[in-house]
C-alpha cells in the first residue's frame, strides 16, 4: 500500500498536509503464530468508532498477488496489528497508532485471470472477540462503574491502563448478572447508570485505542476541539505558508450530508419532551409515579447549547392547551420494584432518583435532533466524544445577500440555524492514498431562542 508519503517532508518527517500519513506496518498472524507484515498487500483500510459501539472495527482490502491465504493458511484465526504515525506540520512530536484487531470474517473475495486474489477482511479489537467466548454470572453491589472496571480487567484482559472511565459517580446497584456475555453485561448494567443531572454514560473504544466510559453530561460540557468550516475560497497558496495553509486545509468541510430530522412527531412518543414513569414496589404493594417536563427542566439538565429545540408556544391540540412538554402521557414506563429486598442501592431506577429514567430517555432522543455526515482531512485526535463546531454559510444566493447587504446594513457571514458546537458520535478513519475522517456528528439543543 502506498501510504501518502509523498505529503510527508523528507527532512522533518513532518506531513505537509493533513492528508499525509506513514503506515508503519500491516502485521498478520495466522492461528499457528507465523507472522507477516503484509502492508504492500494491502489497497486501503478502514478503522471506525462510535459512542455506541464498545469496540473499533476493522475492514482492510487486500490485493494478493503470491497466494497468501493458501501460503499462510487464513482461516479466519488470524490477528491484525496496524502500525499508522504521522507528524503534523509543525508539532514537535510525532503520533503513532498501534491498534490490535481479531479477525471475524472474509465478507467479499475474488478473483482475476486465475493469477491474482482480492479479498476483504473484517476484524475488531480482541476484548470484543473474547467476550463473545464467555458467559458470566454473579452478584454485585456497589458503583456500576466499578463493575465494568471489573468485567474489563478480570473477564476481558484489559490493560488497566487502557480504561477511562468518568470520576462521575453512578447509582449504587445490587444485581445479579443473568448469565450474559461480558460485554452484553456491561450495557445490561448501564441500564443502571446515571450521573446526578440524569445524563446517561456511553461505553466505547476510540481512535487511540482507549475504552472509555462517559457521561453526556460532561461530553456536552466540553470546549470544542475545532471548528470546521464549508467555504470555496483558499486563505492561502500551498505550501507559501506551510503552517497556514495546513491549518486551512484541516478545517476545511469536503463533504456534508444532512439529516435534518426536526420531527417532533416521531420523538414524543419515545419519551424526548414528556413522560411519565410508574414504580411499583412489590414489597409494600405501594404505587408511584414520576413526571417528566422537558421545558420545566432543561435549565437544571446538562445540554451543548442553552436553548430548547420545542416552543411552549405550540399547542397541538384544540381541547387543552398543553404543549408538548405537558403530555406526560405520550410515554409510559412501567417499573417493578421491591423495597423490601435492598439494605442500600436501588433496582432499576426507583422514584428515590427523581425520574431520572424520563431525563436519560430525553437525553438520548434529543441527541438525535440533527445530524450531519461530515468528511474533513484525516486527523488521529478527532475522535468519538469530541465536541466540534461548525460553521456553515448562510443559504442565501450571493446577488440577493449583496443586495441586503447594500439595503439593511447587515452582513451574514454564517447560518446561525445549523452553526455551532456538535458531539462527535462515530468516526470511521479512512486510509488508501490519503487519510479521510468521515465524521457523523449530532446535537441535542439550539444555540438560538424560539420566538
Amino acid at each position: 500500500m502506498a501510504s501518502n508519503i509523498a505529503n510527508i517532508s523528507l527532512n522533518t518527517a513532518e506531513a505537509l498536509l493533513p492528508t499525509a500519513y506513514s503506515l508503519q506496518s500491516v502485521t498478520l498472524e495466522n492461528h499457528a503464530g507465523r507472522s507477516v507484515d503484509i502492508s504492500q498487500l494491502v489497497t486501503d483500510f478502514s478503522i471506525t468508532e462510535s459512542i455506541y459501539r464498545p469496540s473499533l472495527l476493522l475492514s482492510l482490502n487486500i490485493r494478493d498477488p503470491i497466494n497468501l491465504m493458501e501460503e499462510f493458511q487464513l482461516t479466519g484465526q488470524e490477528f491484525i496489528t496496524v502500525v499508522v504515525a504521522r507528524k503534523p506540520y509543525g508539532s514537535y512530536e510525532e503520533q503513532r497508532i498501534t491498534l490490535k484487531f481479531i479477525v471475524t470474517e472474509y465478507p467479499l473475495f475474488g478473483r482475476v485471470n486465475n493469477r491474482l486474489q482480492v479479498y476483504t477482511l473484517k476484524g475488531v479489537s480482541p476484548h470484543a472477540y473474547i467476550s463473545e467466548l464467555k458467559k458470566i454470572s454473579r452478584a454485585f453491589s456497589g458503583d456500576v462503574k466499578d463493575f465494568i472496571r471489573q468485567v474489563l480487567v478480570n473477564d476481558l484482559g484489559v490493560n488497566p491502563a487502557k480504561i477511562l472511565i468518568s470520576g462521575n459517580s453512578t447509582a449504587l446497584v445490587k444485581f445479579i448478572v443473568p448469565n450474559l456475555a461480558p460485554l452484553d453485561a456491561i450495557h445490561w448494567a448501564l441500564r443502571r447508570a446515571f450521573d446526578p443531572s440524569g445524563s446517561p454514560f456511553y461505553f466505547y473504544q476510540r481512535f487511540d485505542g482507549m475504552i472509555v466510559l462517559q457521561n453526556h453530561a460532561d461530553l456536552a460540557a466540553q470546549p470544542s476541539y475545532k471548528e470546521y468550516e464549508d467555504a470555496v475560497f483558499w486563505r492561502y497558496n500551498p505550501f507559501t505558508e506551510t503552517a497556514k495553509d495546513y491549518e486551512d486545509i484541516a478545517k476545511r468541510i469536503i463533504s456534508l450530508i444532512s439529516d435534518v430530522r426536526l420531527s417532533k412527531y416521531a420523538s414524543i412518543s419515545q419519551g424526548a419532551y414528556s413522560s411519565r414513569s410508574d414504580y411499583l414496589d412489590l414489597g409494600t404493594k405501594t404505587l408511584k409515579s414520576s413526571t417528566f417536563n422537558y421545558s420545566t427542566e432543561f435549565s437544571n439538565m446538562k445540554w451543548m447549547d442553552k436553548y430548547t429545540v420545542v416552543s411552549p408556544s405550540f399547542v397541538p391540540s384544540d381541547s387543552d392547551d398543553n404543549n408538548l412538554s405537558e403530555f406526560t402521557n405520550s410515554r409510559i414506563n412501567y417499573i417493578p420494584t421491591n423495597s423490601l429486598a435492598f439494605d442500600i442501592g436501588q433496582n432499576y431506577h426507583a422514584p428515590t432518583t427523581d425520574g431520572v429514567l424520563n431525563k436519560q430517555h430525553s437525553y438520548i432522543e434529543n441527541l438525535d435532533n440533527i445530524s450531519h455526515d461530515v468528511t474533513v482531512a484525516g486527523d488521529f485526535k478527532l475522535q468519538s466524544g469530541t465536541m466540534v463546531s461548525l460553521k456553515l454559510p448562510p443559504a442565501i444566493d450571493p446577488g440577493t445577500e449583496i443586495l441586503n447587504s447594500i439595503i439593511t446594513g447587515s452582513n451574514t457571514e454564517k447560518d446561525n440555524y445549523f452553526s455551532g458546537k456538535y458531539l462527535v458520535t462515530s468516526v470511521m478513519h479512512k486510509f488508501s492514498d490519503k487519510y479521510f475522517s468521515e465524521v457523523k456528528i449530532k446535537r441535542d439543543s439550539l444555540p438560538f431562542k424560539l420566538s
